[in-house]
C-alpha cells in the first residue's frame, strides 16, 4: 500500500468505498458509536483498531491501490 489514510481521513475513505458505519464497525468489532466518534475526532482508534480499519479498506477496495491515493486527492 503506497498511502495509509490518516485517522482524520477515515470517513472520506469509508464513503469513497461505499461502506456504511455499521458495516465497518461490525467488521472491526466496535460499535457504530465508536466509528462516529473516530470520524468526528472525539476519539482515536487504538493501534489495533486502526490497523483493522486499514486492512478492511484494503480488502474492500479489491486490493486496488488506486483508491488509496485517489480518495485523498479527490476528497
Amino acid at each position: 500500500m503506497s498511502y495509509l489514510p490518516k485517522i482524520e481521513e477515515i470517513k472520506t475513505f469509508r464513503e469513497k468505498l461505499g461502506i456504511k458505519q455499521k458495516e465497518l464497525a461490525d467488521a472491526i468489532g466496535v460499535t457504530t458509536n465508536m466509528i462516529t466518534q473516530i470520524e468526528t475526532k472525539r476519539a482515536k482508534p487504538n493501534a489495533e483498531n486502526y490497523q483493522k480499519i486499514i486492512e478492511y479498506f484494503y480488502q474492500t477496495s479489491d486490493k486496488n491501490v488506486y483508491f488509496i491515493g485517489e480518495a485523498a486527492r479527490n476528497a
